[in-house]
């Protein structure tokens, strides 16, 4: 492999022009505007200083359709972890989701990641993983697991990691807190 890594050399996936680079190159207004109109809802304010700490890289969908950004070292012993796969609405069920994942499997033999239950996105990560696994996360919100290639201990190590991740967006309608009482 060339010594940038792959970065910034376009890449034709299923008819799609993907490019991928350091998180910290790209133009965090933009990025954020896509995940918000994938999502439809807010980014939590440590999700971009997460994906900096973490080195993430991030594949952009050309024509600004669509981002996915990994985690390529989320932790000691897990292998990489796709912290968030998005596509604008208008590019949804157009297969520009299925083209990120297939560039980011290109690099990541590897890769575990999660997702709502009721996420559209499913039934790809299902072709691709095969059926997702329930579990809840530190905040109690339930999530499916998905893994790629990953040994049992991989598997057991990446769920914990995910396990401990609070959720990326801010609740639109945050359920009340109970006080605690001693």
């Amino acid at each position: 492999m060339s010594s940038n890594n792959g970065f910034w050399n376009p890449m034709e996936v299923q008819g799609h022009r993907i490019v991928k680079m350091p998180f910290r190159c790209v133009n965090k207004r933009i990025l954020q505007q896509i995940i918000e109109d994938s999502f439809k809802t807010k980014l939590a304010d440590d999700y971009f200083p997460l994906l900096i700490e973490k080195d993430a890289v991030t594949y952009l969908e050309l024509q600004y359709g669509g981002v996915a950004n990994v985690l390529p070292h989320p932790s000691s012993g897990v292998p990489p972890h796709l912290k968030t796969l998005a596509v604008i609405g208008e590019n949804q069920h157009k297969g520009t989701g299925k083209s990120l994942m297939y560039a980011v499997l290109e690099d990541y033999a590897k890769l575990n990641w999660l997702s709502k239950p009721d996420r559209d996105a499913n039934d790809l990560y299902k072709k691709i993983a095969g059926k997702g696994k329930p579990f809840s996360n530190c905040e109690g919100i339930t999530y499916l697991s998905y893994f790629v290639n990953h040994s049992r201990m991989e598997k057991r190590a990446a769920l914990g990691y995910m396990k401990m991740q609070p959720d990326s967006f801010i609740s639109e309608n945050p359920e009340p807190q109970p006080l605690l009482t001693s």
